[in-house]
């Protein structure tokens, strides 16, 4: 029975020629990278849902070496291609959905968005980033329960100290 692999990996910093060389190590591989993220899509031929596993684990594994996927897709090729006919829709957000959501400017909310905890755009189209609302809203409870409820900086907590500063007379 034929498979369809789909392997999901974090790889900060790969270049074109990385990606390409994967895509040559890979042969009849679909292999794509964009911020930061690599997926590789392949065919494996095998009798069960673990051996396919197994084959594409290996295949990918030895042409991306140290990296480990973080997602794992094993479809029939059939049913993987009738999935890709038919997507389900994405929830989608960009930057003034987010102002709006967090009650705040485009602006304070393109500054947001530009920290490193904030989760990683699924896209930049020419209107600019965009998100998905669950891992935006993922990102909001997170925020909101670590912030300052007087806003600014988050406080410095200082160990108490028991002697005071003595100057010398």
């Amino acid at each position: 029975m034929t498979w369809t692999a789909e392997l999901h990996y974090t790889a900060v910093g790969l270049t074109d020629s990385d990606t390409k060389a994967l895509a040559k190590a890979l042969a009849g591989a679909d292999v794509a990278y964009a911020a930061g993220r690599l997926r590789i899509q392949l065919e494996v031929e095998a009798a069960t849902l673990k051996s396919a596993a197994d084959s594409a684990l290996r295949t990918a594994g030895a042409a991306t070496g140290l990296l480990k996927p973080n997602r794992l897709q094993i479809l029939p090729t059939d049913e993987f291609i009738d999935q890709a006919l038919r997507p389900e829709p994405l929830d989608l957000i960009g930057i003034t959905e987010i102002a709006a959501e967090f009650g705040f400017s485009r602006q304070r909310a393109g500054k947001l968005a530009d920290s490193p905890d904030f989760p990683a755009p699924v896209a930049t189209i020419a209107s600019g980033r965009i998100y998905t609302r669950a891992s935006v809203k993922a990102f909001q409870q997170r925020w909101e329960a670590t912030r300052s409820p007087l806003g600014g900086r988050q406080r410095r907590h200082l160990a108490p100290t028991s002697e005071k500063a003595t100057t010398p007379s």
